[in-house]
């Protein structure tokens, strides 16, 4: 409330602007106290003012969350992107030194293998040649049978060499996340 100093003697200018302002000062509680009951009970108009700037305080931040999950998926894709072009430059060499790799242990194991299989070979035919000049007829059959029975385990054995390095290049290291 404003205060205004009153001198002894009445002076009615004084007066009233001292009761203007005490009227003015109510005024101003009645407002606030007004203003706090409409707050706690709104009218029709207030309700639909507040519900329609929560409608659009909703749309506002609907919009928002769309656009930074706009903005986030396309950074992702980005990213995916440049990682899968640098998985690509990446493998390209490495595989290609694999594939030389492989080729080069494929040939110098075909080359060891058929080394190998003339020496066997070679060796069979002197084993048959001494096998033929057995004069026991069933001691002479069962050096024959010995002798089948080595050429198809060993054939049997270098089939098992080849799957198996077949089986060591189509193995791989294996992620799961």
């Amino acid at each position: 409330m404003i205060h205004y100093q009153i001198k002894a003697n009445n002076d009615p200018i004084r007066d009233k602007m001292a009761e203007i302002d005490d009227h003015v000062a109510s005024c101003v509680y009645v407002k606030k106290n007004q203003s706090f009951l409409k707050k706690l009970f709104p009218d029709k108009d207030q309700r639909e003012a507040a519900e329609h700037e929560l409608r659009l305080s909703h749309t506002e931040f609907n919009f928002r969350e769309r656009a930074l999950e706009i903005a986030r998926n396309a950074q992702l894709r980005a990213i995916e992107e440049m990682y899968n072009d640098y998985l690509v430059r990446g493998k390209i060499p490495i595989r290609r030194e694999r594939s030389e790799f492989i080729l080069e242990q494929k040939k110098m194991l075909e080359n060891r293998l058929m080394q190998l299989v003339n020496e066997f070979e070679n060796s069979l035919v002197a084993e048959y040649e001494r096998a033929e000049n057995i004069s026991i007829p069933s001691l002479k059959n069962r050096k024959f049978d010995m002798l089948e029975k080595t050429i198809e385990n060993y054939y049997e054995l270098i089939d098992k060499l080849r799957d198996h390095f077949r089986e060591i290049l189509d193995q791989g290291v294996e992620y799961s996340s």
